[in-house]
């Protein structure tokens, strides 16, 4: 069974890999951004995140603009559109736009908070410019990690500290998830998760600091 310690997370509850798998694929959102030249490029905020999902003819999108201090990088603003599009996806703040008048660019993962992957770099580009292109976390280095293992417990419902045992269980539990993600054809989370294993499992083996070493 995947994750027993823990069910607090509707993931974490899937009783097999086919239910949990079903649940990862459900989870994703539509990433898109007016199609350039229509007459939403003009209305909606430059550098706005539109997430949500598809309708027959268009899409229903939450949209979140830059104007709230937390929300000054392009990451962040989906994650705010994401979870409130999901608390509420009847709400009557939801926009609904025509495929005429989109361009989908990418897929937002609402398990893991993290965008799954971007189709359109350059369509993405130009509707942020000058703001940067999201980094790819594969590509981000060791600090990078850390920052992804702190969002990884709360989504996971995971404890916030871990002893050696618990840390072990929880290398288990996210590699059978790295595991899920990659059957699911999701390979950016498969390999963000992968990393993070293997980067728990190196700090778990690192040796002890030379001040403990001297206390032992």
């Amino acid at each position: 069974m995947f994750i027993r310690r823990s069910r607090v997370h509707p993931l974490t509850s899937q009783p097999t890999p086919v239910a949990r798998r079903k649940f990862i694929k459900e989870s994703l959102l539509i990433v898109c951004i007016p199609r350039a030249g229509s007459s939403v490029w003009d209305m909606l905020p430059a550098r706005s995140a539109l997430v949500g999902r598809m309708l027959e003819g268009g899409v229903s999108v939450e949209v979140v603009d830059e104007a709230d201090p937390s929300l000054q990088t392009y990451t962040a603003r989906l994650r705010a559109g994401a979870m409130r599009y999901l608390a509420d996806p009847a709400s009557e703040h939801l926009i609904e736009l025509l495929h005429t008048e989109i361009e989908i660019v990418g897929r937002y993962d609402s398990t893991l908070r993290r965008i799954e992957r971007i189709d359109r770099l350059e369509s993405l580009a130009a509707w942020l410019e000058p703001e940067p292109l999201p980094p790819d976390p594969r590509d981000a280095g060791p600090e990078y990690l850390l920052k992804l293992w702190e969002e990884v417990v709360p989504a996971l419902g995971l404890p916030a500290s871990l002893d050696v045992s618990g840390t072990r269980r929880a290398i288990k539990q996210i590699a059978f998830l790295a595991e899920d993600y990659q059957a699911s054809g999701l390979t950016r989370g498969a390999d963000e998760l992968g990393l993070l294993a293997m980067w728990l499992e190196m700090q778990q083996s690192a040796p002890p600091d030379a001040d403990q070493s001297k206390n032992e």
